[in-house]
């Protein structure tokens, strides 16, 4: 029912204004549209999984840091493959690398 009433406002509000994109985003209608889908949006934001070993990431030639959930989420982070970051953490003490890897 809250969706039939939220398409509606749209449905006027593009009568009004040509456009969704056109609204103010000061336009009450706008809001009131934003505040009956705002449930939605939040249960399909990203979360994280949670599995896997905690990690931290210390570049060596910048010294930027990032902290992780698991060494899976730093692989990608970085641009690499799911296995990058235990690679880098059995390897570490074996030749030089720029990236050091720390369980949590």
């Amino acid at each position: 029912m809250m969706k039939t009433k939220a398409i509606d406002l749209v449905c006027e509000l593009e009568a009004e204004y040509g456009s969704v994109v056109n609204v103010p985003e000061t336009n009450p209608k706008l809001k009131l549209i934003r505040k009956i889908l705002e449930p939605e949006r939040e249960i399909k934001s990203y979360k994280p999984k949670a599995y896997g070993t905690p990690c931290k990431v210390i570049d060596l030639k910048t010294g930027e840091t990032h902290q992780f959930h698991s060494m899976r989420e730093a692989s990608y982070f970085y641009g690499y493959a799911q296995n990058w970051a235990g690679n880098i953490y059995h390897l570490q003490f074996k030749r030089k690398q720029r990236y050091r890897v720390i369980k949590l």
